[in-house]
């Protein structure tokens, strides 16, 4: 029992402080952007969010209950599902975009990259979960939290430029992506 409380410690902490970098990064593009800037994250959000949450398919949950009792399916049956469902859903995101317009344009692109890269991380985190590695899942969160909000604060700081903040985030996505999700782990990811 105290087991089971001490790694939903582990994944509630990690995800109240990933939930409160999200809300900091709204308040900073609130803040330093301007409304043009913003009305189209906004857009970009309404777009792409729906458009993922679907494509997830709740794989998670799914991944974590078969990896430790059927295992009807390998990881990498999983993961490759995922990467076909992202793919889908960035297709389906290209509709919605107003191509006339490059801010837009540039900005529903860099959302739709980093809820690619937020996909990708999560079937990972999955995994991570299913092998009982909370920990790793909250390092990841709480690395990823601090750094966004550092390199997208400091970008948007000396930009106002919202586009440039979310390369920036996107940016610090795929590197904590690539350097504890994948990399630090890619024994276990096989």
């Amino acid at each position: 029992m105290w087991s089971l409380l001490n790694k939903a410690k582990w994944l509630l902490s990690g995800n109240i402080l990933f939930a409160f970098s999200q809300w900091v990064m709204l308040i900073m593009f609130s803040h330093f952007s301007s409304p043009m800037q913003l009305g189209y994250y906004s857009y970009a959000l309404a777009i792409t969010a729906p458009i993922f949450m679907l494509s997830n398919l709740q794989l998670r949950p799914l991944v974590v209950a078969d990896l430790n009792l059927e295992k009807k399916f390998s990881f990498s049956e999983y993961l490759s599902l995922r990467l076909v469902t992202i793919l889908l859903a960035i297709v389906i995101s290209l509709f919605f975009i107003d191509w006339e317009n490059n801010l837009a344009l540039s900005i529903v692109l860099a959302v739709v990259l980093i809820k690619a890269s937020e996909s990708v991380s999560d079937i990972i985190y999955a995994y991570y979960n299913a092998n009982k590695k909370t920990k790793f899942i909250s390092r990841s969160l709480t690395f990823k939290s601090v750094l966004v909000i550092l390199l997208s604060f400091c970008v948007l700081y000396i930009t106002h430029n919202i586009v440039y903040s979310l390369a920036a985030t996107l940016i610090g996505y795929l590197f904590v992506l690539g350097l504890l999700d994948i990399r630090q782990n890619i024994n276990h990811l096989r």
